[in-house]
Formats: structure tokens, C-alpha cells, sequence
């Protein structure tokens, strides 16, 4: 009793082994790093800024958002661009650090459209 038992838990494992093993090839998607994606800050403001993003595969991104968050799970804005700044993830124009901002608009803009870019694609 016990080894027929035994024999049709094995079978199941064996079933259940086979199913993932087929859904992993039919679940594969296309390449996600280095896609990118242009937002434009400050739309209606007369201060329009568009911004090319590219995503950083998923280790880095979720680097980033991970990173990015206080201990109250909140996202740290200066955080997130740094960090996408340190990653490549913003390609043009060339923002190198924060200060860009003291001359420019769309400083949480830009930080939320990095958030958002990012964990559209890790999901």
C-alpha cells in the first residue's frame, strides 16, 4: 500500500516537473535590458523636458527600487535619480548629478517616471 502510494506521489512530482519545465519555454519574453522610453517632464509648464530612459536589466533595477526607499517603505526621490543617474538608466540629456535640477523643472517628475518605468518591467 505504502509503495503504491509512494509510486503515485512520484508520478505527480514527475507531472508537475514536466508542466513547469514546458511553461518556462512557452513564458519566455524578449530581453527587457536596454529597452528604452522617452518622458517628457513639465508637460503644459512651458519647461517641457524630454528624457530618454533605459532599462538597466532586472538586477540593477530592482537595485534601484529597492535602494531607493526609506525605512517606512516610503521612495526617496533624490535616491532614486541618483541611483538611475549611477546605473545609466537616464540617457539623455546627460544629467550627472542633482544639480541639474537647480536649473531645470521636474525633479519628482523625473524621479517618479524612473519608478514607474522601472517596476513596469519587473513585473
Amino acid at each position: 500500500m505504502a509503495d503504491s502510494k509512494n509510486t503515485k506521489i512520484t508520478k505527480e512530482i514527475a507531472e508537475t516537473k514536466k508542466k513547469q519545465a514546458e511553461q518556462v519555454k512557452t513564458s519566455l519574453i524578449a530581453n527587457r535590458a536596454g529597452q528604452t522610453e522617452e518622458v517628457v517632464l513639465g508637460k503644459g509648464t512651458g519647461h517641457e523636458l524630454s528624457v530618454t530612459l533605459r532599462y538597466p536589466g532586472t538586477i540593477a533595477a530592482a537595485g534601484i527600487i529597492d535602494g531607493s526607499v526609506n525605512r517606512f517603505d516610503n521612495f526617496v526621490y533624490s535616491a532614486v535619480i541618483e541611483q538611475a543617474i549611477d546605473a545609466g538608466v537616464i540617457v539623455s540629456p546627460a544629467i550627472t548629478d542633482l544639480t541639474f535640477f537647480d536649473t531645470h523643472h521636474g525633479f519628482i517628475d523625473l524621479a517618479n517616471a524612473i519608478i514607474s518605468f522601472l517596476t513596469k518591467r519587473l513585473n
